[in-house]
């Protein structure tokens, strides 16, 4: 309670999470405005083996350009990728956006290593559980919210206006770090 950065970073992580879980599991529905439905898993299998591959190279990404560079870039790419296939849909948007996954591991790891610097050895367990249950809570609102959105709109749509919530993520993550000398 008494650690803002702490706190600020939490809450960095937990919208993080619900908007990139429910652009991950609502991008079939886009996909399948473009490619036939068979199709579909072919994206999904690519993003899965980018998603390993990620994490296997992440502590090598990490080292070489530390934790905030790794997270700022991974949401950055992640938010342009997004944009630039929903706003242009093409028969390689699904192929695009699946490459986010080739940054998942590292930035997922990256951002884990933030929040567990920040942590006593006393709040580590209960942190952990807190984040993790309030960025369920997060993401079951922001799922229903996107479904809605989608359902009036289209789902391209409801992708891009997840990408507010990435780029809101993105943005207090930086503000934590802006006068920590060459963060990035």
């Amino acid at each position: 309670i008494s650690n803002e950065k702490l706190r600020l970073l939490s809450l960095s992580s937990m919208i993080g999470y619900a908007q990139s879980e429910a652009g991950y599991l609502f991008r079939s529905a886009f996909y399948q405005s473009i490619w036939p439905i068979w199709a579909i898993g072919l994206a999904q299998g690519v993003g899965s083996i980018g998603a390993s591959m990620s994490f296997y190279w992440s502590g090598k990404v990490i080292k070489r350009f530390g934790e905030l560079r790794v997270v700022a870039m991974g949401k950055i790419y992640s938010i342009t990728t997004n944009l630039v296939s929903t706003i242009f849909p093409t028969a390689v948007s699904p192929i695009i956006m699946s490459s986010n996954s080739f940054t998942f591991g590292a930035t997922t790891t990256a951002s884990q290593a933030l929040k567990h610097k920040e942590y006593t050895n006393e709040e580590r367990s209960t942190m952990s559980s807190l984040n993790s249950l309030l960025g369920s809570i997060t993401f079951a609102v922001v799922a229903y919210l996107l479904g809605l959105v989608a359902d009036y709109l289209s789902p391209a749509k409801g992708i891009m206006l997840l990408q507010v919530l990435a780029f809101i993520s993105l943005l207090i993550t930086l503000k934590l770090y802006r006068k920590e000398k060459n963060a990035i």
